[in-house]
């Protein structure tokens, strides 16, 4: 089976280049992805409070436009999108409810390593990512603590564009946090939760709807 697939990907690098690039590239991406953090680094918020811990990786679901242009040879491209992690809830003892969630945009640029080939697009890539994490402590009051995330992403993908119009891939990224790891405290109850650096990876694995052409 490996080999069968390598001689697939060796067969579309070879036969896919051509001089006139003329075919459907904008694209629309849904995704799914999970994100590893760094265990250094993320120390579980709810840990020091409540002696627990949320999953990890966490899950995500997410929303992307990429917008290539030819220049020249090359092909460069910008992907904007929007991240949305799946709610973690806890509930400690009788009492105590926790909602854990967060989302973040991104703004990445990158570049295509096969330009001239219609099937396979190998891009890398690099760009801002901001956003905030949540968490919802719910006991006689609610408490809600809030951590804002900017990070610094080099991003790699692998594209594959088997149909006009449908393209499948998958993206590796790195997210090095540059934010503040405290959480602000809004409500009246107050707890000392752990810090939240929110560096580490994600995989994510997307389909594509490509529409408009691209030509040089």
């Amino acid at each position: 089976m490996s080999r069968l697939l390598l001689l697939i990907f060796i067969t579309l690098t070879t036969l896919g280049y051509s001089q006139t690039v003329d075919y459907y590239r904008n694209t629309v991406k849904a995704s799914y992805g999970l994100f590893s953090p760094l265990s250094k680094q993320y120390h579980n918020p709810i840990g020091r409070a409540f002696n627990e811990v949320f999953e990890n990786p966490k899950a995500f679901i997410g929303l992307q436009m990429d917008h290539p242009r030819a220049i020249g040879t090359k092909n460069i491209s910008g992907e904007y999108g929007i991240n949305y992690f799946l709610n973690q809830t806890k509930t400690i003892g009788d009492s105590v409810k926790l909602n854990w969630f967060a989302n973040n945009f991104s703004l990445i640029i990158k570049a295509d390593l096969l330009p001239r080939n219609r099937y396979i697009d190998f891009y890398l890539g690099i760009g801002p990512l901001i956003g905030s994490q949540r968490l919802i402590v719910k006991e006689r009051t609610t408490e809600v603590y809030r951590n804002f995330n900017a990070a610094l992403v080099p991003v790699v993908e692998l594209r594959l564009q088997f149909m006009k119009r449908i393209c499948i891939g998958a993206e590796g990224r790195f997210l090095y946090d540059l934010s503040n790891p405290s959480w602000k405290r809004h409500g009246s109850i107050h707890y000392d939760l752990d810090h939240s650096n929110f560096s580490g990876t994600t995989l994510r694995f997307f389909i594509g709807w490509c529409f408009d052409k691209v030509s040089s």
